[in-house]
């Protein structure tokens, strides 16, 4: 039902690069009834599988230029 690559970071499902199956609506909707916001406890929760990137720094995140500078270092 979920499918998600592996975070480098800390070994979690990464819930931005991840495939939602059309079943997984009725488990999303009731974690928000639940009061579970955070997408990546649904994808703990639900035995998510998990791939590995294709590289260590595949899901790397450049959010300042300074970031994006650093992720374009080899």
């Amino acid at each position: 039902m979920f499918l998600s690559f592996r975070s480098e970071f800390d070994g979690l499902p990464e819930p931005l690069c991840a495939l939602y199956a059309a079943g997984a609506l009725a488990v999303l909707q009731q974690a928000q009834i639940d009061g579970i916001r955070c997408p990546r406890k649904v994808l703990i929760r639900h035995a998510c599988r998990l791939l590995e990137p294709v590289s260590p720094r595949a899901l790397d995140n450049a959010n300042t230029p300074e970031d994006w500078k650093s992720a374009r270092q080899p």
